[in-house]
């Protein structure tokens, strides 16, 4: 599922074709639509505190089961 829409860094003419592609899109509404279950899903409470304890467990040299954590 789309999204968001990529552009030229840098590039004005490829900026505002995307733009234009954004105001006259039937699919904008979907598209964020799609943007918002995205930030749900992916970056919940739950997957920053997974990530979180994952990456200090690695700076000590551990690793995390899925059996011992209590989420």
């Amino acid at each position: 599922k789309q999204n968001g829409l990529f552009f030229t860094a840098g590039s004005s003419s490829s900026l505002s074709e995307i733009l234009q592609t954004l105001v006259l899109s039937k699919g904008l509404a979907e598209m964020s639509s799609n943007a918002r279950n995205t930030v749900k899903e992916e970056y919940s409470l739950e997957n920053m505190v997974m990530s979180f304890e994952n990456a200090i467990a690695f700076v000590k040299g551990e690793i995390i089961s899925d059996e011992s954590r209590n989420i």
